[in-house]
């Protein structure tokens, strides 16, 4: 298991994998709903929207797509341009997906049409991870240089750097009151941050393998990791 998303209620999880299959489960039993199969390589990234029951995948092959939450029918799909596509994330209204690529961009696509709409080119290294905060007005990307980046959304602009990996980022995801994020690295562990001192306020690990995605439950007391043994674990998450 490779990436994970929750759904918007947080009822169903969305999970891709080095099989090349995205599958959709119910959160609460991890019991497999619907299969979601096409892709022929790794599924290193998957999104679950939060309107109109789609969720997006990015592969080694380049192309990203979109399928049927309900299904695990095939909606749409397009190449992504920037390699391999590490890393996926719709916008609040399911009209944009923001993708993260081994050409060290971010790139923004309309939904509907797979057209390009707008490219950051953010780190020197692969863009392994982003995500956007709830209200989206910043972006966080993570990636093979080990650091996290802070930035101003829509425009793009730089705010912050967050360094104390040791290994290359897995992924990052923001905390449903956007002044934390979460973040996974190659260094085997999980770890919060403060968005508005770049501090560390919380780390799990190191673990037994590497950590390759987390997300926090829509309710905001738990994160969950994926890991290279196949677990899920889910870590309480302090209050502010």
């Amino acid at each position: 298991m490779a990436s994970l998303s929750f759904g918007p209620k947080g009822e169903r999880l969305v999970t891709g994998s080095t099989d090349a299959v995205v599958r959709i489960h119910d959160a609460s039993t991890a019991k497999v709903l619907s299969l979601c199969e096409g892709h022929e390589e790794f599924v290193h990234a998957v999104a679950y929207a939060t309107q109109g029951d789609v969720v997006a995948s990015g592969c080694d092959d380049g192309t990203i797509r979109i399928w049927s939450a309900k299904t695990g029918d095939l909606v749409r799909e397009w190449k992504g341009r920037q390699k391999r596509i590490l890393a996926v994330r719709f916008t609040n209204d399911g009209a944009r997906l923001l993708s993260g690529g081994q050409d060290g961009t971010v790139r923004v696509w309309s939904v509907e049409t797979g057209a390009l709409v707008r490219r950051l080119d953010a780190h020197e290294k692969s863009v392994i991870a982003l995500d956007l905060d709830p209200g989206e007005k910043r972006l966080v990307t993570g990636s093979g240089d080990h650091s996290l980046r802070v930035w101003s959304y829509p425009e793009m602009k730089p705010i912050r750097t967050l360094e104390g990996h040791t290994g290359r980022i897995t992924a990052v995801r923001f905390h449903p009151d956007g002044r934390r994020l979460a973040s996974s690295s190659y260094d085997k562990t999980v770890a919060v941050w403060d968005v508005a001192t770049g501090a560390k306020l919380q780390q799990a690990g190191p673990l037994e393998k590497i950590v390759w995605d987390v997300a926090f439950h829509p309710g905001g007391e738990l994160l969950a990791s994926a890991g290279g043994d196949g677990r899920i674990r889910l870590h309480p998450v302090g209050k502010r």
